[in-house]
């Protein structure tokens, strides 16, 4: 079980890299982290590892306060963003080396090590030094070395980003059912919304530092808490800045007025379109595939409509249901009534 409470993490030049992260994960749950570059996830697993004190707040593993422990003592297990491999030696060393550490006897470390290579497609590479190694079998020896030690905290960041494109999206689905595998709690650290989802279900958003929010894909597209909640989960939606005159907000002939604090004269309209005969024709520019049928008409105005056919005689208009208000300053969700 990993308690994370009110985590505050700054640098020695001032900057704020956490700001009051709070979680609880039960024993053998999982969590995905999403952010965009920049956004705090390496931050956060550095600092539960222990490779960067915390300011303040607590990290609390198994009912034991880990806070201010050495990163030797924590017990725990953790692949880098880069991989975190000694390059300039051997895929056989990169293996055998934590066993020494755990002092399991020489013997039987080259055995060991040979497995987990073989396991992990990498028994061909054996001898070869680990900076001539190509991305594929970078990430394979990263994730490789996770196996040889047991640990109830498993932390990954954001490995698969040394990839690009399809391969990234190949090797993940190649490792998804190793790393889903891993006993205890894991922490998986992502820039992308289809590999967060496709690990965990509980997903927890960070945005420059701070928690937007945590819950699962449903949660999180009906009720999104700000408006990077909303671009991640909810990527075809529309997006507009709208004024705001007398509390009251005015888009495509409705009246929403806003009923919570708001703290600029505009804010951001997320809406989603659906067809209506009584709506406005929708001129198609082009078209993307998503799915199943499914695709994303664009009109020139950069507006998109989400179906299986957009013919010169579509109407649209705002389905009303979809609509969500974000603040222009913090980009929070505001609450409003339909006028």
């Amino acid at each position: 079980m990993l308690e994370i409470k009110d985590l505050h993490q700054s640098y020695f030049y001032g900057t704020n890299a956490l700001n009051g992260i709070s979680f609880v994960l039960n024993d053998g749950e999982k969590l995905a982290v999403l952010s965009k570059n920049g956004g705090g996830k390496t931050s956060l697993l550095k600092c539960i590892a222990g490779l960067f004190p915390s300011s303040s707040g607590s990290i609390i593993l198994d009912g034991k306060d880990i806070t201010n422990l050495k990163v030797k003592d924590r017990g725990l297990r953790m692949v880098y963003d880069d991989g975190g491999l000694i390059r300039n030696r051997s895929v056989s060393f990169n293996l055998t080396y934590p066993l020494k550490l755990r002092k399991i006897p020489k013997s039987e470390r080259l055995g060991i090590a040979y497995q987990t290579a073989k396991d992990y497609g990498l028994e061909a590479f054996f001898k070869e030094q680990a900076f001539r190694l190509f991305t594929p079998e970078i990430i394979a020896l990263a994730l490789a070395r996770l196996e040889l030690r047991d640990s109830s905290l498993t932390l990954i960041d954001d490995v698969f980003s040394i990839a690009n494109g399809k391969e990234r999206k190949d090797l993940f689905d190649k490792f998804l059912p190793k790393i889903s595998k891993l006993k205890g709690n894991v922490i998986f650290a992502t820039d992308s919304v289809e590999e967060a989802f496709s690990f965990s279900d509980k997903v927890l958003v960070l945005n420059n530092g701070y928690q937007d929010q945590i819950g699962t894909l449903e949660e999180l597209k009906s009720n999104p808490q700000t408006l990077l909640v909303d671009e991640f989960v909810n990527p075809n939606k529309n997006r507009i800045l709208c004024g705001v005159v007398d509390n009251v907000v005015e888009i495509d002939g409705l009246k929403l007025k806003i009923a919570s604090d708001y703290q600029s004269n505009e804010v951001f309209v997320s809406y989603e379109l659906t067809e209506n005969i009584s709506g406005y024709q929708f001129d198609c520019s082009y078209k993307k595939y998503i799915a199943e049928n499914k695709y994303v008409f664009v009109n020139i105005a950069g507006e998109k409509f989400v179906g299986e056919c957009c013919s010169n005689d579509t109407k649209v208009s705002i389905d009303v249901s979809s609509l969500k208000l974000f603040d222009r300053i913090n980009e929070k969700l505001l609450t409003y009534e339909l006028l």
